[in-house]
């Protein structure tokens, strides 16, 4: 049994490293995905949703088409609607949104689902299962504001999904070697997908690579540890 939930483990893992590379053609198709989503058994709705959650935070475009598709409106939706087992993965995913983007009018109805109204607390009793139900969404709110407020991502940054992405910039008088040069940047890798990945390359005019910084695998084949080398 050991061996078959380590195996399970890499299956899932890789499905990850593969979300990792894959990107919503629109918002349609993002919240295509949803609604089908709600018709489907609970195993189902968190399988999908737990993959859903890697492709959110390995991508961040996918975090920008669900967010501008209104993403946390018709999470909360499904998430009022969804059984009781599901409720944590549907708080996940709804954090998975906002972390990348929430406007002004969802942080708003996110704070008026968790403050409790002043009505309801005069006219509720021990034994309200409505009322308990609010709570518990209060609670599911205040988590989801809690994670959201934990985001420690830039406010803008470079993405590259490893399909030939980069930034190229001509220098025109560039320091001599001997005067030496620095470099400082904000990295964050969710996945690398070959054994070198370039990192920084400094080319002559004619294309050539004078010099380059890469990630260079170390360790036994399916090690995902890197080192930088020159």
């Amino acid at each position: 049994s050991a061996s078959r939930d380590a195996a399970q483990q890499e299956d899932r893992e890789g499905v990850e490293r593969r979300m990792a590379l894959y990107t919503f053609r629109s918002g349609e198709a993002a919240l295509m995905v949803l609604s089908v989503l709600a018709r489907a058994s609970p195993r189902t709705q968190e399988r999908v949703l737990t993959v859903l959650m890697s492709a959110l935070e390995r991508n961040p475009t996918n975090g920008e088409v669900v967010s501008r598709s209104e993403g946390v409106p018709v999470l909360l939706g499904m998430l009022n609607r969804c059984p009781d087992v599901l409720k944590v993965t549907y708080v996940r995913t709804l954090a998975s949104v906002g972390k990348y983007s929430v406007t002004p009018e969802e942080v708003r109805l996110l704070f008026e689902l968790a403050m409790p109204r002043a009505a309801d607390a005069e006219d509720r009793t021990d034994d309200d299962s409505a009322a308990h139900d609010e709570d518990a969404l209060r609670l599911q709110m205040m988590s989801v504001i809690g994670m959201i407020s934990e985001r420690v991502t830039p406010p803008a940054f470079f993405y590259f999904d490893g399909r030939f992405s980069f930034i190229r910039f001509p220098v025109d008088k560039f320091p001599a070697p001997k005067v030496g040069y620095t470099v400082s940047c904000w990295i964050y890798v969710t996945t690398f997908v070959g054994d070198e990945i370039p990192f920084l390359r400094w080319s002559s005019s004619s294309g050539h690579p004078s010099m380059e910084l890469y990630f260079q695998r170390i360790g036994a084949e399916g090690d995902a540890d890197r080192c930088l080398s020159v």
